[in-house]
């Protein structure tokens, strides 16, 4: 049995169907472009929206969740994200709950 570190060095990439040799090639941003898919590793999205929760969407591109309006707070059904305005959290139990949490 052959162990990757002896096949793979520097100088090669090995590919489902052969191995290929690369000399003095670089790889840089430039060279890139478009989406990174899921099953590769990647987000399936070109830019990421500013200010938004970024949320998982399976074997899809990920989902952003926007803030809402000021004060909102992030919660779930079980199924969805929703910003919602916050109903109940005050600065004073928020406080209280750091202490008790340890927050």
């Amino acid at each position: 049995m052959t162990v990757l570190s002896s096949i793979i060095t520097p100088t090669n990439i090995i590919t489902a169907a052969s191995t290929t040799t690369l000399t003095n090639k670089t790889i840089g941003v430039t060279q890139l472009s478009g989406a990174v898919a899921v099953s590769n590793g990647g987000t399936g999205a070109t830019t990421l929206t500013a200010n938004n929760v970024v949320l998982g969407n399976g074997t899809s591109a990920v989902q952003f969740k926007a803030p809402g309006t000021s004060g909102n707070v992030l919660t779930s059904d079980g199924v969805t994200w929703n910003s919602v305005a916050n109903s109940g959290l005050t600065t004073g139990k928020a406080i209280a709950m750091a202490i008790v949490f340890g927050g």
